[in-house]
């Protein structure tokens, strides 16, 4: 059978992990390919009529995140038009959470609830045989449109099964610009899953609606073994690890083994890494470790300045000790940080946004991101603020183009709160932004004086194409950051292992 992924972001900070990890499972059986609209902002309908006709696919999944459900139903209505013969599958976090609408949708025939590594093997392999979909994980419209559902594929517990993510099909080079990971980065992961019930967050009610432990670990030595099979393929370009694990060094003696046998190896004196993980996680020995063994950068989600809304309404049990401990431990060792705060919650006030603000302004992150909060159906915050159809469902209208679609989502504010006015949140979002303009600025200047302007003159010139957004593009400043701050902080840190 041959399968067509389609990774439907026009956001493309990292590739997507999930796709590389399904590809690498299905091609050992059956021909895959991808088409990756990431840089195609401009002519993305007709680079995926082009695939099409070219590849000719039996099957097209599409990977949809509650955000860009609109923008799959539109890439599945173009797939339908330009291409009927094949099979519509959707998959991803929206449909796990969200099966009984996607299924019903008539533009989808089948749904994949959960992680599809094997599943999407054993579907492709049914199709092939011209039998029942009889796939733990897969449900299904049979010829009559009916919809068959299979029970559901518990969480894989051994993830030193799973083989490496396979980004042969991507353009992966032009991702070593993108987001705020450091430039040259290539994501990876060491566990799955999160233990944490945070009432905001998404994971919690992902590990309620498949069965089997949620939280899971890769084994330090599968984890190195896939660094170093990266390096070995892409080390033209590739500099720095980013671990987009929940909580990354969550489990002690997972993180101590990883940080041995990284060093061991004598990966880190070819490698930096970075990773997003919580401010309790970072004790003064955690620090002292992850520094030795190479890290560059650590991401803390804060949420929230207000450590009474973040304990008890987002459930997030960080104290404001935690926070200080956890930057006095990074500063000490020399350990670069960022902050991510989001603003908007409900039963949030005037005085805990300015808190966060007043957070931000305190410590000294090289960056802290505010986002507005996003209402994702069937976590428990989203109950408060109208329930699962609290987030927008509704296809893209016939009058909006595609312009439309590159609106980020965590800039747009989509709640009202009772507790302050919608103008007094925008003013503190006014604020922040200009803020962190502002730093980056003085940032720049201090780092690399004249060097710093001429290198934002050459990426707003986009000289030898070197700014891959359009200047409009909601997220453009987040890769201007990169080409300039962010690299040049990462260049100061990555002498200490050369």
């Amino acid at each position: 059978m041959k399968l067509l992924l389609i990774n439907a972001s026009f956001f493309p900070e990292t590739p997507n992990i999930g796709l590389a990890y399904l590809m690498a499972s299905a091609k050992k059986r059956h021909t895959v390919n991808l088409l990756d609209i990431g840089f195609q902002y401009k002519n993305y309908k007709e680079y995926i009529t082009s695939g099409l006709e070219e590849f000719k696919p039996d099957v097209v999944g599409i990977s949809v995140l509650t955000p860009g459900y609109a923008l799959a139903l539109n890439i599945a209505k173009l797939v339908k038009k330009a291409y009927p013969k094949a099979q519509l599958l959707f998959g991803g976090v929206h449909c796990t959470l969200n099966p009984e609408m996607t299924i019903k949708h008539p533009l989808v025939d089948a749904v994949c609830i959960g992680e599809g590594e094997e599943a999407i093997v054993e579907y492709l392999d049914r199709l092939e045989q011209d039998k029942k979909q009889e796939v733990a994980g897969i449900w299904y419209k049979d010829s009559k449109g009916g919809i068959i559902k299979n029970k559901l594929r518990p969480f894989k517990s051994e993830l030193d099964e799973i083989p490496f993510p396979d980004w042969d099909y991507w353009e992966i080079e032009k991702y070593a610009g993108m987001g705020d990971y450091y430039p040259n980065s290539l994501i990876h992961i060491s566990s799955r899953g999160c233990p944490y019930n945070c009432a905001f967050c998404t994971n919690p009610a992902i590990a309620k609606a498949v069965p089997g432990p949620y939280y899971r670990l890769r084994s330090p030595k599968n984890v190195v073994e896939e660094i170093e099979f990266n390096w070995n393929r892409y080390n033209k370009w590739f500099k720095n690890i980013f671990f987009n694990d929940e909580i990354f060094g969550l489990n002690k003696d997972n993180f101590e083994g990883f940080c041995g046998l990284f060093i061991a190896s004598g990966l880190n004196r070819k490698l930096t890494w970075t990773c997003q993980t919580r401010a309790d996680v970072i004790t003064r020995d955690w620090a002292k470790r992850a520094r030795e063994a190479g890290c560059v950068m650590v991401f803390l989600g804060l949420e929230s300045g207000d450590e009474y809304l973040r304990r008890n309404i987002l459930k997030k049990n960080i104290s404001d000790q935690d926070v200080v401990r956890a930057v006095t431990n990074l500063e000490d060792h020399d350990i670069p940080y960022k902050f991510t705060m989001i603003i908007g919650f409900p039963y949030e006030n005037k005085k805990a946004a300015e808190k966060s603000f007043a957070m931000a302004k305190n410590f000294n992150s090289i960056r802290t991101d505010f986002l507005y909060y996003q209402p994702f159906p069937h976590t428990e915050l989203s109950q408060l603020v109208g329930g699962k159809d609290s987030f927008p469902y509704r296809g893209i209208t016939k009058k909006e183009d595609h312009v439309s679609k590159l609106i980020y989502v965590w800039v747009k504010m989509r709640t009202k709160s009772a507790e302050f006015k919608r103008q007094d949140l925008a003013w503190i979002m006014t604020k922040t932004r200009l803020f962190k303009i502002f730093k980056f600025l003085k940032q720049g200047i201090t780092l690399k004086g004249l060097r710093f302007l001429f290198d934002v003159l050459k990426f707003i010139l986009s000289i030898n194409n070197c700014r891959k957004r359009p200047l409009t593009h909601p997220a453009v400043f987040g890769e201007l950051y990169q080409a300039t701050v962010s690299k040049y902080i990462w260049e100061n840190h990555k002498i200490y292992f050369d």
